[in-house]
């Protein structure tokens, strides 16, 4: 669920500008992978300039290489710094289509939490990298849902306390704690309703979001799409 477009890639100035630490990683499966605050970015090794290499160990069909290449002068080269991603002055050919690479590089940079989770679904693996290296670490994320949760249930049972508790009274409607006894009882009823109403608000809110991000996922594959078949109908004539 992203722009799926290979020129999806922010330069490096942008991604600072966000507080996002550049992290180099040799792993070419973390290459423009983005979480939270880091990005990993794969340098280009010297060796893929050099024709005797791509000659002897890759030849002409090997395009993963080729679209790393240009990822990384796409991340790089408009920063106005490579942060040694690169060789210096090195310039690549923007004309390169998304054809002539790596499938993977038709993609710009891509939000690990999201690969996680779809790794669970199409991959069948647990995460697709891991972001924590410690128990204490990646179940620290869950303290702050859990600690909401157990607060709207603990607002929850007290209220409904409150209401058993008015009801068992003998004559809850006489007396002189008679207004407190119905106020008592009037914001028990609130505060139950209010957490029903967060409970399906937070809902609403995370499915709104969901839809959105696929709306636009298929949205932006159909317009994709079109474009490949207008481009091809104009090749062909």
């Amino acid at each position: 669920m992203t722009t799926q477009s290979s020129a999806h890639v922010d330069p490096l100035h942008k991604q600072l500008a966000r507080s996002r630490n550049l992290v180099v990683a040799e792993d070419p499966g973390l290459h423009l992978v983005w979480a939270f605050e880091r990005i990993y970015v794969k340098p280009m090794p010297e060796y893929l300039l050099s024709h005797a290499f791509w000659s002897l160990y890759l030849g002409d069909k090997e395009a993963s290489p080729l679209g790393a290449d240009r990822a990384a002068v796409r991340a790089a080269a408009r920063s106005g710094t490579s942060h040694r991603l690169i060789p210096r002055g090195i310039s690549f050919p923007q004309a390169l289509d998304d054809v002539d690479v790596s499938p993977r590089y038709a993609y710009g940079q891509l939000l690990l939490t999201l690969l996680n989770f779809w790794a669970k679904i199409f991959l069948r693996r647990f995460t697709y990298r891991k972001m924590h290296g410690h128990y204490s670490t990646y179940l620290a994320r869950f303290y702050g849902p859990l600690l909401f949760v157990f607060a709207l249930f603990s607002v929850a049972v007290s209220a409904m306390q409150v209401e058993v508790t008015v009801q068992t009274l003998p004559d809850p409607g006489a007396g002189p704690w008679a207004p407190f006894t119905r106020a008592s009882r009037g914001f028990a009823v609130f505060t139950l309703i209010s957490v029903c109403l967060t409970i399906a608000f937070i809902g609403a809110l995370v499915a709104a979001l969901v839809l959105r991000e696929v709306s636009f996922a298929l949205r932006d594959r159909a317009k994709k799409r079109r474009s490949g078949e207008r481009g091809g109908r104009v090749t062909k004539v």
